[in-house]
């Protein structure tokens, strides 16, 4: 389990759902980007992901928890938290939702989170914009 003494101690191995680490970076808030030889992802604290919109919570099945595996689940980090990426990274995250959607898959409520056309919703609608 990652707590703040490990956050705090950035650059040493921490134990993730792909094995120990041999690279984690706090991107911001304690929200740490992680490899390892074999994967990597995001771990987001949990004091962010209750703060994350409901439908990006529990869409991370490969991931698991806390985690967001860097295939596919990496887009989700980035849609609750668009501040910590820059425009072509929002860009490739719209690219991964709208390849990986399908009715009744495991992205799909994101899918759906992310083409909502609520008012107020401009930096979604920045992003969708941006992948066009």
């Amino acid at each position: 389990m990652i707590n703040k003494f490990t956050i705090a101690r950035v650059g040493q191995h921490i134990p993730t759902p792909w094995g120990m680490s041999d690279f984690v970076e706090n991107i911001g808030g304690g929200i740490l980007a992680v490899t390892t030889p074999s994967h990597g992802g995001y771990y987001v604290p949990r004091e962010h992901y209750d703060r994350m919109p409901a439908q990006l919570q529990g869409s991370n099945s490969y991931g698991g928890g806390l985690w967001f595996e860097e295939d596919c689940e990496w887009a989700i980090v980035a849609f609750a938290f668009p501040e910590l990426f820059n425009m072509a990274q929002l860009k490739a995250a719209v690219q991964t939702m709208n390849h990986y959607n399908k009715p009744g898959g495991i992205y799909y409520s994101v899918w759906q989170w992310l083409n909502e056309t609520e008012p107020g919703q401009g930096l979604k609608q920045l992003a969708l914009k941006s992948a066009a």
